[in-house]
């Protein structure tokens, strides 16, 4: 299932803490939302998702990210000054930067899963309905298949690096027990977790 999301790109706040050094998240009664500080000074700011009409359901099922829904993409632009208010420095509206403090704001679409979880892993025959290729004369590494690393469900930038190291290691160590003391079951590909995948689930628990 995909959805969409907000992202915008501003000015640096006026700040003493040097520039990468810290991320936020900023939680709401409905939903979050997430900022990134680069090197340059630079601010990056995700989220107003549940902000969009309807506690964000307007987004579910979106699959491009040619446009934006004003109502999420003003929640974002106006996060920054509310959320940095600072009661000492207020913000002059006749600052000719203050109308650029936003540069650039866009949107994205999210590969959700039906449980809200990365799946990782081979994908079974019995699910993807293709024959197995032949196997390979490699023992050591896993025999050829349909492979995935998916799903992040809007967590991407916290979950897709390590999930791609078990994957790696799940195909090339393939005799080796090497990632079960790390690597969640939950997010392994399995036909039990496939036959109770079910997205109506999700859009409840989206809209409760």
């Amino acid at each position: 299932m995909t959805a969409q999301s907000h992202r915008a790109f501003a000015q640096p706040l006026d700040s003493p803490i040097p520039p990468g050094g810290r991320s936020f998240s900023f939680l709401y009664s409905e939903g979050f939302d997430y900022l990134t500080q680069r090197l340059d000074g630079t601010i990056m700011l995700g989220g107003g998702f549940a902000q969009s009409p309807q506690q964000g359901m307007v987004e579910v099922g979106v699959s491009t990210d040619d446009s934006y829904d004003p109502t999420g993409a003003a929640h974002i632009c106006g996060a920054l000054s509310v959320l940095f208010k600072d009661a000492q420095h207020q913000v002059d509206v006749n600052d000719a930067n203050y109308e650029n403090r936003v540069k650039s704001i866009w949107s994205g679409s999210l590969g959700t899963s039906a449980d809200a979880l990365p799946w990782v892993g081979r994908l079974p025959v019995r699910l993807t309905g293709r024959n197995a290729p032949p196997a390979n004369k490699h023992p050591k590494i896993a025999s050829p298949g349909e492979w995935v690393s998916a799903g992040y469900s809007g967590e991407g930038m916290v979950n897709a690096a390590l999930c791609a190291k078990a994957l790696a290691m799940m195909i090339l160590k393939p005799n080796e027990d090497n990632v079960s003391s790390w690597f969640p079951e939950q997010m392994r590909v399995t036909e039990d977790r496939c036959k109770k995948a079910d997205p109506s689930i999700l859009l409840q628990d989206l809209w409760d």
